[in-house]
């Protein structure tokens, strides 16, 4: 790999392969677990004002149609920290206009592989801003298998199933670091080591969530604390569901603090 003005970027080392409903249903057949970014290299490189952003394409339901013809469960995962690790110093548009360095990024960006048809890959000036604390939350798995391929009404509205409790994962984690007694960096060091380094230091309540899943492996969900989620009967619904599609041998997600209203 390399930055923007040294060696090309090989997406394929880290894992990734373009976006492309090939590439998703060739993954999905081999019962892969697959991570999908709705923006794309426009969303990691988000400009000043940006944060916390997401940025859907208005034509990107394909992927439901996939994940339902395949009966996928698609799994939103929300994260918050990485932008506000940083502060911008100069916007994309504003190094392009550089004499010299604009061409040189716009080379360098030609020969950039393309994870998406449209992105740009020049990303703004930033530098070190301060070191977060890093949030995730995996919202409600969502059966794909209950949704008709061939209804574009019904992928439709799955899509827009994913895109809501995606955007309430990310509105809802930002509201609950705010009572993190160790959302700062020091506190938290003095927390661990005071407690000899082989505890890490708590964050806000999790009083309303109420499963806990793991990643096992392809093809298997494995639940911990069952008894747990069978408290109520909205919860038994979703644990038969769950359970159905585990002894089905169909898919493998990870998923940690499964929220369950």
């Amino acid at each position: 790999g390399g930055g923007m003005l040294g060696p090309e970027v090989d997406i394929a080392d880290f894992g990734a392969v373009p976006v492309s409903a090939r590439n998703l249903l060739r993954l999905l057949q081999r019962r892969e677990a697959v991570l999908l970014y709705p923006g794309g290299i426009r969303e990691a490189f988000k400009e000043d004002g940006e944060q916390h952003c997401l940025f859907w394409p208005e034509d990107s339901a394909d992927f439901m149609r996939l994940a339902a013809r395949l009966d996928a469960i698609v799994v939103p995962v929300a994260h918050v920290g990485a932008d506000d690790a940083v502060a911008h110093v100069a916007s994309a548009d504003d190094l392009l206009r550089i004499p010299g360095l604009g061409d040189r990024l716009r080379e360098a960006a030609d020969r950039a592989p393309v994870a998406r048809p449209g992105d740009r890959f020049v990303s703004p000036l930033v530098v070190p801003a301060r070191i977060p604390r890093f949030y995730y939350c995996f919202g409600r798995p969502i059966d794909a298998a209950v949704v008709d391929s061939r209804d574009e009404a019904a992928t439709r509205a799955a899509y827009d199933a994913v895109r809501t409790e995606l955007e309430d994962c990310i509105t809802w984690l930002l509201e609950k670091r705010e009572s993190d007694p160790y959302a700062n960096l020091g506190r938290r060091i003095t927390y661990e080591a005071a407690a000899g380094w082989r505890r890490q230091a708590p964050t806000f309540e999790l009083y309303h969530w109420h499963c806990c899943v793991r990643a096992s492996g392809l093809g298997q969900i494995i639940l911990e604390n069952e008894v747990m989620i069978q408290r109520s009967a909205a919860r038994r619904h979703l644990y038969e569901r769950l359970t159905a599609r585990r002894a089905g041998g169909r898919g493998a997600f990870g998923m940690n603090g499964c929220k369950l209203n």
